[in-house]
């Protein structure tokens, strides 16, 4: 333990070579932020919290950021996360979820960057579009519901079985009981929806993007597929009014209609609905069905007695014209108002003005293309300005690994009083120990164990004489060359195949190490047969081998397949073969008894699986893919097809040919009357 007298030393020094910025290096993989305008802007910093499909090259964070663009707190997100903001109680929030298609949560943070609660809807899938944290401790949050609708009988070409998402409304007390409930199903029509294709298979009515609790207690909706903003009686659900969309009520005073649009209401496909202090309301107008189009920050005085929406300020970007998605507006202590703008030609940019619609400040986030020249962007749903004062508890730890080194950046966020970091080092998360302390906010790893994984973490040494809770753990890749085998599954189920007749499964050989995995030889004995023997995979490769059940006798057949390699752990791999013959009909083809989808194989899968299905009669066979959002993503068949034993592969890509991300997907085959759908989970 060091005495105090040298602490007060260690820590002149410190400030003396770090007087303002720590000498630490953003991580390789964090957004790049330009202020291009920063002329006395409103007080505090900036919330806001990146979306982005580009990783590894670039990857999602929470940050909070002072006008010159610097960071003052960030972290890496393990998902997806929207609305990072200061709630009402003075607690941080945030909405994450691991993938598009996964159960989303909101987590609370305390002013020491430290998770305390979290909440989820309940019986539904939470949506992330909003996340109110109430004084009294409640929570009010949006989810998506689905059924299945015969609209056949109700819209001309419509889907006899089309999936309808509703929104729901839940308030969910601290002990998590749902205390109210709202579904979008009792009070809407799927026709209040004005752009949407009624014959399509998913019904995407609603959109709900905005939850505000009203002045009265009661609620205020965004809902962007609508067109609409309505007002909800937070006691018995009912509608108050409607503002906007094909039912609106009010009469709009001193707004341009100066646009063809299909709704004669001046916002359309809008984000963000907020209640000011003054009365008035804000709302983000993205705009995307008026011609031409255009987006707009803009607030409203409603006269909710007289039933008129009087346009009292609004603001149209030179530049950037049209914001399709996302975007918000926040009017701030000093009335300027700050948001989030999302072009398709322009980068993601965040705005505060003046009531004079001058511009005080610009930071924008630098855009990325794909090799197509399409941009593939870093998206923002929501910015915010809040004052704000926060100290970690603990330092926040992460790497930067270049060609030849690894090194470890650290810092504790807010805290003016660390003397020096101690770095720990272990092969477990488990069993760390103190190998080091530095006054710097970097440290260069060597000597450490090669070829295994190494494990760190750190911990600051605060004045007075204390020291600081360990960060989180990040762990150093292996650094020795290492070769290593994986396979999805040890089994392989041919279920029922014909004499004469055959079956192919997909059994892909996956190199996990960091250098060359030589497979030697694969080994299997009749009926069952590989289409390849041997190959080379660099790191991160995968060998498709398809493996072939061609019986020739009735019976029940099972075997093993052997993989041999120069995996550093496991030279030798086994999986489990196994399959049924039967004899052929009259005709000389085997039938099956039923029409059946089976599960595909391998479950979960990357990249390529197996659909299989059965026909007992000939018929018009569609299969398609759709995303947990009921979106098509890939048509598989769609054809006349003859009786029997049926498959299919799907590489996971779009129709488009684009490889789909990681998560959850329903596929389902219509043949005649017949109608199936089960799950599937791709990983990455």
């Amino acid at each position: 333990m060091i005495n105090r007298i040298t602490a007060l030393l260690l820590y002149v020094c410190v400030v003396l070579c770090n007087p303002t910025n720590p000498n630490y290096s953003l991580p390789l993989d964090f957004p790049q932020i330009a202020v291009s305008i920063n002329n006395n802007p409103d007080s505090g910093y900036i919330f806001l919290s990146t979306y982005t499909n580009e990783q590894p090259i670039i990857n999602n964070y929470l940050m909070i950021l002072d006008n010159l663009g610097e960071p003052i707190f960030f972290r890496k997100t393990n998902g997806y996360a929207h609305d990072f903001k200061v709630q009402p109680s003075g607690h941080l929030s945030y909405i994450e979820a691991l993938s598009p298609n996964s159960q989303k949560t909101a987590y609370i943070m305390n002013n020491h960057y430290a998770i305390i609660d979290s909440f989820t809807s309940e019986n539904y899938w939470m949506d992330n579009h909003e996340f109110q944290l109430l004084l009294n401790g409640n929570a009010l949050l949006g989810a998506r519901a689905y059924r299945t609708v015969d609209l056949s009988q109700i819209i001309e070409g419509g889907s006899p079985v089309a999936q309808v998402e509703d929104y729901i409304i839940q308030e969910i007390d601290q002990n998590k009981n749902i205390v109210f409930e709202w579904n979008s199903a009792d009070y809407f029509e799927l026709t209040d929806a004005p752009h949407i294709d009624l014959t399509s298979q998913h019904i995407y009515y609603v959109h709900a993007n905005a939850i505000e609790i009203d002045t009265d207690g009661n609620i205020l909706l965004s809902s962007r597929h609508m067109d609409e903003i309505t007002k909800i009686d937070r006691q018995t659900g009912d509608i108050i009014w409607r503002l906007g969309g094909v039912n609106n009520e009010f009469t709009f005073l001193n707004d341009s209609l100066d646009f063809q649009h299909s709704i004669p209401t001046p916002f359309c496909y809008q984000h963000d609905i907020r209640r000011l202090r003054n009365g008035n309301i804000t709302i983000y107008d993205n705009g995307n069905y008026k011609h031409p189009k255009y987006s707009r920050m803009v607030e409203y005085h409603l006269d909710e007695l007289n039933m008129t929406a009087t346009l009292t300020w609004e603001y149209r970007d030179s530049l950037f014209n049209h914001s399709p998605w996302m975007g918000n507006v926040q009017r701030l202590q000093n009335e300027n108002i700050i948001g989030a703008w999302n072009m398709t030609d322009f980068p993601t940019t965040i705005i505060e003005v003046g009531q004079d619609c001058t511009k005080t400040f610009e930071l924008s986030i630098e855009e990325y293309f794909d090799d197509n020249n399409n941009k593939r962007g870093v998206w923002i749903y929501r910015a915010f300005r809040f004052d704000w004062e926060g100290t970690a508890d603990k330092p926040y730890l992460w790497e930067n690994t270049y060609d030849n080194s690894f090194e470890l950046n650290f810092v504790q966020f807010g805290e003016n009083n660390v003397i020096q970091y101690y770095i720990y080092h272990g092969l477990s998360q488990d069993m760390m120990s103190k190998i080091d302390s530095t006054t710097n906010n970097s440290y260069q790893i060597s000597n450490i164990n090669l070829g295994v994984t190494n494990f760190f973490q750190v911990s600051s040494h605060n004045i007075p004489d204390i020291e600081s809770s360990l960060s989180n753990v990040i762990s150093c890749p292996c650094l020795l060359p290492v070769q290593e085998i994986y396979m999805y599954t040890d089994s392989l189920d041919f279920g029922e195949v014909a004499i004469g007749d055959s079956t192919i499964l997909d059994m892909p050989i996956f190199n996990l190490g960091n250098t060359q995995l030589e497979i030697d030889d694969i080994i299997l004995d009749a009926p069952f047969y590989i289409n390849i023997n041997d190959g080379s995979l660099g790191a991160g490769e995968n060998l498709d081998v398809q493996v072939r059940f061609v019986p020739v006798a009735t019976g029940e057949y099972s075997g093993i397949v052997t993989i041999y390699s120069n995996d550093n752990d496991e030279e030798e791999v086994t999986v489990q073969l196994t399959g049924i013959a039967v004899e052929l009909s009259v005709d000389g083809h085997q039938i099956p008894d039923k029409f059946t989808l089976h599960q595909n194989h391998p479950n979960p899968f990357n990249p390529v699986t197996t659909l299989r299905y059965d026909l007992p009669e000939d018929a018009m066979v569609n299969i398609t893919i759709y995303d947990m959002m009921g979106r098509v993503v890939r048509t598989m068949v769609n054809t006349q097809q003859n009786t029997g034993f049926k498959s299919v592969r799907w590489n996971a890509t779009n129709d488009a040919g684009s490889s789909v991300s990681a998560g959850l997907y329903l596929y389902m085959i219509k043949a005649g009357d017949f109608r199936q759908t089960k799950k599937m989970v791709l990983l990455k």
